[in-house]
């Protein structure tokens, strides 16, 4: 579940996504794809100036994870 804050540009991603990371899925019910398919619809859908707080590490924006996570592998919005 993640918190998006229109007027502030901010989206409290949780586990989802980090810096140049994502969130685990080799725990029960968890589903690679169905977590690469949320990022890259829900959270890569907001605008590339967001800010994206996750649960624990460095802030970091959906312009740069679009650019430089390796996991998603330099999405094109």
């Amino acid at each position: 579940m993640v918190y998006y804050a229109t007027e502030s540009k901010f989206c409290l991603t949780g586990d989802v996504i980090f810096q140049s990371s994502i969130g685990r899925t080799d725990f029960p019910r968890g589903n690679y794809d169905d977590l690469i398919s949320s990022i890259r619809n829900k959270i890569f859908s907001l605008p590339d100036d967001t800010i994206l707080i996750p649960g624990h590490g460095p802030y970091t924006m959906v312009s740069e994870e679009k650019k430089y996570n390796p996991y998603l592998n330099g999405f094109d919005a």
